[in-house]
């Protein structure tokens, strides 16, 4: 848990860091992350769905390309209110 915490926090700092694609960010990350879908809300404002290999936990990720908004990542919930992760589910 604590890596994926490390992990986590690695990905939110990139954010502020550059502004490259979510592709790159993923990939900065040990490719840890898959990118499940991505895109541009307006302007430069984006919005990625992102799974954990390790896991199967699903995010939403949010950010802004030039930072000027904050960043922001939720897990997504099943219809129980549960994490959606497939490796642990039954």
């Amino acid at each position: 848990m604590k890596k994926l915490i490390a992990v986590l926090l690695v990905v939110l700092g990139l954010t502020g860091c550059t502004s490259t694609s979510i592709h790159d960010k993923a990939q900065d990350v040990d490719s840890r992350f898959k990118i499940l879908s991505s895109s541009n809300i307006n302007s430069n404002r984006y919005i990625a769905i992102l799974e954990d290999k390790e896991t199967g936990c699903k995010y939403m990720y949010a950010y802004a390309e030039n930072n000027s908004i904050g960043t922001a990542l939720t897990p997504l919930l099943d219809k129980h209110g549960v994490a959606d992760c497939s490796k642990f589910s039954n």
